[in-house]
């Protein structure tokens, strides 16, 4: 397993992290947007101070990144898989009206990532 200086950790949950812990080297930095399902951070202050790497985290800007990553989604199906697919970063495309409901289903684990689309 080769060490990197920098690890960008975006799933949320401890599995991902643990990861991301594991591959970043010493004097490195982790950072996590990823929503955290689990409470508890799988390592501790002190595991990141022996290893000498920096974590931060926090919610990624998405109004300003949205429009960015929309584009790059739909232009490279070949990389993110289609929408509702197996491989796909959007499980489902969702009109205003139904956000309630995603966003507790989302936040129950029985949905992925929702796009909403306010001409629906």
């Amino acid at each position: 397993m080769s060490l990197d200086a920098a690890v960008l950790q975006i799933v949320g949950n401890n599995s991902a992290l643990t990861l991301a812990y594991e591959l970043v080297r010493p004097f490195g930095s982790v950072s996590s947007v990823g929503v955290h399902q689990e409470p508890p951070l799988p390592f501790m202050g002190r595991d990141m101070y022996n290893k000498n790497i920096s974590f931060d985290f926090g919610r990624c800007p998405v109004r300003a990144m949205l429009p960015i990553a929309s584009r790059i989604l739909l232009k490279r199906q070949d990389v993110f898989g289609n929408i509702g697919g197996e491989s796909s970063l959007i499980e489902r495309v969702v009109s205003l009206n139904d956000a309630p409901e995603s966003y507790e289903l989302f936040d129950k684990g029985k949905c992925g990532k929702v796009l909403f689309d306010p001409s629906l």
